[in-house]
């Protein structure tokens, strides 16, 4: 008996949403209305609104009111609330965003990886956080590994009445670095977390040429007080530079590294 294209319950998921036994590639949840309500927390007419304007695929008509919709939806419809709750883009914007990356899968995750980590208000409400144990939770990191990280001086918290305070940049590179071990960057595969304390040296060598050009330079043709204005803009102007300029480089050095391979597609490109 065939069993390709069948579904079956999977245990431990919501009832009602099944899983397809067909080819890896076109396994899928299915579910009902209700369950993808339940999976996303968005309500019946906010969804049916992003079916009519476009910003989900339809889904499959199993009758006359009955529909049927698999892990695209679910995804769609968070990647839409993530832009919105981030970036506070209207759904005419979002949908041109979407469209962009309608073909491009990996594109998409990384569009949702620069939506968890360049949040403007979360900049703009950046708080601290006290205690180690609260700094593990936010950040998923395990203990063993902050300790290192510590060391390196990597993440470098304060000590405010004996306990430990971070600040809004160590909890951006805490997350940062157990989102590698998430995507598979593990010290299993040979991805060495010492690779991240030359990285650090790297770094600290280019912002001490930079900052050393600059004050010297201000020196001569600053006040005090201007360079000290002048300096606070700078700094995070130039962190944008370090980081698209990074992003160009890598990107075309990745590229051009598997240019030519026929197992990558088109779709599959930074």
């Amino acid at each position: 008996m065939a069993l390709e294209g069948c579904l079956v319950r999977v245990p431990g998921r919501a009832k009602g949403i099944f899983q397809s036994r067909g080819p890896r590639s076109e396994r899928r949840f299915a579910m009902k209305m209700r369950d993808l309500i339940r999976e996303t927390g968005v309500p019946k007419q906010t969804i049916h609104h992003y079916l009519r304007t476009g910003l989900l695929p339809k889904p499959k008509k199993l009758g006359r009111n009955v529909a049927e919709y698999d892990h695209r939806h679910v995804e769609r419809i968070r990647l839409v609330k993530e832009l919105q709750e981030n970036f506070f883009l209207p759904l005419s914007v979002i949908k041109k965003i979407l469209r962009k990356y309608r073909n491009k899968p990996g594109d998409q995750a990384l569009l949702r990886i620069r939506g968890e980590y360049f949040r403007p208000l979360d900049r703009l409400l950046a708080g601290q956080i006290r205690g180690e144990a609260a700094f593990l939770k936010v950040t998923a990191l395990r203990p063993e590994r902050l300790a290192q990280y510590e060391a390196w001086g990597i993440i470098t918290p304060q000590t405010v009445e004996g306990e430990k305070v971070y600040s809004y940049d160590d909890q951006v590179l805490g997350k940062i670095i157990a989102q590698w071990r998430e995507i598979g960057l593990t010290a299993e595969k040979g991805f060495e977390p010492y690779v991240l304390k030359e990285t650090l040296d790297a770094f600290r060598e280019i912002v001490e040429r930079g900052q050393r050009h600059f004050l010297e330079t201000a020196a001569r043709s600053m006040s005090t007080r201007e360079a000290w204005e002048v300096g606070r803009v700078a700094l995070e102007v130039t962190a944008l530079y370090y980081y698209h300029l990074y992003l160009k480089l890598a990107r075309e050095r990745f590229e051009q590294h598997f240019q030519g391979d026929p197992s990558i597609s088109q779709d599959g490109r930074l």
